[in-house]
């Protein structure tokens, strides 16, 4: 996400974090109405960058390339 850092809510035994916070050089908001949503489409992102880096090697990895 560039420089935002997501920090996703935080799921203990103890304590839930209501909301996700996004953060960026030293300032922190909260995602109040779309902390699932944020932490749904940084999931997809980084399955996508996985599965991209997995068929990237295979491409790489095939004598034919």
């Amino acid at each position: 996400m560039g420089d935002w850092v997501l920090t996703p809510r935080a799921a203990t035994f103890r304590k839930r974090s209501p909301h996700a916070f996004i953060e960026r050089a030293g300032r922190r908001v909260a995602l109040r109405h779309c902390s699932a949503d944020m932490e749904q489409f940084a999931l997809a992102m980084v399955l996508i960058a996985a599965e991209y880096a997995r068929r990237l090697d295979d491409v790489l990895d095939d004598p034919r390339s």
